[in-house]
């Protein structure tokens, strides 16, 4: 039996989905996230902030701006790490 599941969102996918943003379900993925990083002391956010999606069916902006802010610095890593590598992809082609 293998150590990790073969398909880590199989659970996502088999849950009732809710509200989506950037193509993740708000409830069993940003909504778990961010309690964690609350619970970790990276993140100061309200308790209805997070329950809102569940209690009101739709997403509150601090949500949101959270999920922005994950996104930017999930681009800006990205970005620091391509260019860390310029040459890398000549080097590949010229093989």
């Amino acid at each position: 039996m293998d150590k990790y599941p073969r398909d880590p969102l199989a659970y996502v996918r088999q849950t009732n989905a809710s509200k989506r943003v950037w193509g993740l379900d708000v409830e069993t993925v940003w909504v778990p996230f961010f309690r964690q990083a609350k619970a970790h002391g990276v993140l100061d956010i309200e308790d209805d902030v997070l329950t809102s999606p569940i209690r009101q069916g739709k997403v509150h902006p601090k949500l949101l701006d959270a999920i922005s802010l994950v996104k930017a610095n999930l681009e800006a890593t990205l970005v620091s790490y391509g260019q860390g590598y310029p040459n890398y992809h000549i080097a590949q082609l010229v093989r």
